[in-house]
């Protein structure tokens, strides 16, 4: 009795799953890192901030070159000052270390903000695109590179290249 109901279950198990069975299963992978780095909008974006640094760059050295100036001056001076004026020039240098300490801190904050918001929105864009590919092409899953889902990856399954393609298209 129980040898019959099993063989009954494992048959009507069977039959529901061979439809399961022979649909495709199609998997592919992006690398979106890669993608977000080398399509059109990833350059340009990475260019302006590149040369936003040098800018900002050019800034800091002035600003350096300035304190330092500024340190010599007191240090040749020292002697020659009086007490008051000594002290006055030294809070003057001190009150110019903060400005450029701060001036350092928000160059580097807004540097990072603008990399974070620009790479946010187009990996937005990417993940679409990745959709987009994958309901197209019949994927049964796309994974992503470097979340650490994947040990290994056939050539032939990474979509990275037709994703920058599409993107580049797109713009």
């Amino acid at each position: 009795m129980k040898l019959r109901f099993f063989t009954i279950m494992l048959l009507a198990v069977s039959l529901f799953a061979l439809p399961v069975l022979a649909a495709e299963v199609k998997i592919g992978y992006v690398d979106l890192q890669r993608a977000l780095n080398e399509c059109k909008a990833g350059k340009t974006a990475k260019d302006k901030i590149t040369a936003k640094y040098k800018q900002l760059e050019g800034e800091f050295s002035a600003k350096q070159n300035e304190l330092k100036k500024l340190k010599d001056e007191l240090e040749k001076q020292g002697a020659v000052l009086s007490a008051d004026k000594k002290n006055e020039k030294e809070r003057q240098y001190q009150q110019k270390v903060k400005d450029f300490q701060r001036f350092a801190k928000d160059a580097r904050d807004t540097l990072k903000q603008q990399e974070t918001d620009f790479s946010r929105e187009l990996i937005k864009e990417l993940v679409l695109l990745a959709r987009d590919i994958g309901s197209q092409g019949n994927y049964s899953l796309i994974l992503e590179k470097n979340e650490g889902s994947i040990i290994y990856g056939a050539k032939e399954l990474d979509l990275t290249e037709q994703l920058i393609r599409r993107h580049d298209q797109k713009k």
